[in-house]
């Protein structure tokens, strides 16, 4: 079964990891897959795994961006030539381009849904939902069937995989002194976030919890891991609340479990989020978690054993649950074990893969075409 994954790019963030994941998972499990996207630094990662890149530029928010059409055109020709079985897009843009070609080009298109969207009327009325639509969590599958009237038959709901085995690599305490000693970080109590630095990630708040932390942990030091377009406010802010010297802001990462191995709590205090990548990814590095009760969070996190939860837009509750962690090591140890455990045995790529591959089977054999699993 040859699959073309469709985004716009892979540079760090949920959507990419995602492709990226979900491809060398396919991959495995005897998918010839094609990943159709412009250059990113996720690229290396696949490519090693024997994933297939095929580069086409649909970098762009505007549905009626030239990039539209001439991608169209770029990718029929490609569809047609290497025989694809099916597409599978994971944004707006590219569920509109793979449409365009499914219809002409007569292959089955998949496309997921990763978060929460505007129901605008051209959303509604076309959203370019694909014979299938993978909904991330239970929260995004209802915004599906209540805010746009896609068919509850039509979606499948599939979590997330995380890549575990990159995150069960045993960090010696020289080698963590070392990634301190790169950060300019002696021994202090590490708090960290990764994620896009938008608003609707919360770390307006998490910087005000962070004021109240060091009130009692004078030690403790915040690392925000990201790009966006708030980088400029957040440190702004970090100055207006005196806690310049007790925040680090670092560029995206490839290699994110260096900075979750010195991590004492990680946090990721959104405003909403359809599942919460980079949480998933901390819990399988054995870290103890603190993240806001919105959309999909509640489904992988129970509060009190796999993380601990608190209400969005709240900075007191959320800077006192840091803080009940890190007065306590054997509770941050207890909660990041049974984190760990949970997510290696719900949310690996393989089983992300496994359900990901039923669907297109399912679509495969509505078009006519079988295949052996």
């Amino acid at each position: 079964m040859k699959v073309l994954l469709l985004t716009k790019h892979l540079n760090f963030g949920g959507i990419p990891v995602y492709v990226t994941n979900l491809s060398i998972g396919l991959n495995k499990s005897g998918c010839n897959v094609i990943v159709g996207v412009r250059k990113g630094e996720l690229i290396d990662r696949i490519k090693k795994c024997g994933v297939q890149h095929f580069e086409i530029d649909m970098n762009t928010k505007s549905e009626l961006s030239i990039k539209v059409p001439l991608a169209i055109m770029k990718l029929k020709n490609f569809i047609k030539k290497n025989k694809v079985d099916i597409i599978h897009a994971n944004t707006r843009v590219s569920q509109i381009i793979g449409a365009s070609i499914s219809m002409s080009a007569k292959v089955p298109m998949v496309t997921t849904c990763h978060g929460f969207f505007r129901p605008h009327l051209a959303r509604r009325k076309f959203g370019f939902w694909g014979e299938k639509v993978i909904a991330i969590s239970g929260s995004v599958k209802n915004h599906l069937i209540n805010d746009f009237g896609v068919p509850v038959e039509k979606i499948s709901l599939i979590y997330n995989g995380v890549d575990c085995g990159r995150f069960l690599k045993r960090y010696t305490d020289e080698q963590k002194r070392a990634i301190k000693n790169r950060l300019k970080i002696k021994d202090e109590l590490i708090v960290a976030s990764i994620s896009r630095l938008a608003f609707v990630k919360g770390h307006t708040y998490l910087l005000e919890a962070m004021r109240v932390i060091i009130k009692e942990k004078p030690a403790a030091r915040l690392l925000i891991v990201g790009d966006g377009p708030e980088k400029e406010n957040l440190k702004n802010l970090s100055k207006i609340l005196g806690i310049k010297n007790k925040v680090i802001f670092l560029d995206p990462l490839k290699n994110t479990e260096d900075i979750l191995s010195i991590t004492d709590v990680y946090t990721m205090p959104s405003l909403e989020e359809g599942l919460g990548m980079s949480l998933l990814e901390a819990m399988a590095a054995g870290k103890s978690c603190v993240a806001s009760r919105v959309g999909g969070i509640p489904e992988f996190v129970e509060d009190g054993v796999t993380g601990l939860m608190v209400k969005s837009k709240d900075s007191a509750a959320l800077g006192e649950a840091i803080l009940k962690l890190l007065r306590d090591p054997q509770l941050r140890g207890k909660i990041g074990k049974s984190a760990q455990r949970f997510v290696r045995g719900k949310f690996d790529i393989d089983i992300m893969a496994a359900k990901t591959k039923e669907v297109y089977l399912e679509v495969l054999k509505k078009s006519g075409k079988n295949y052996e699993k």
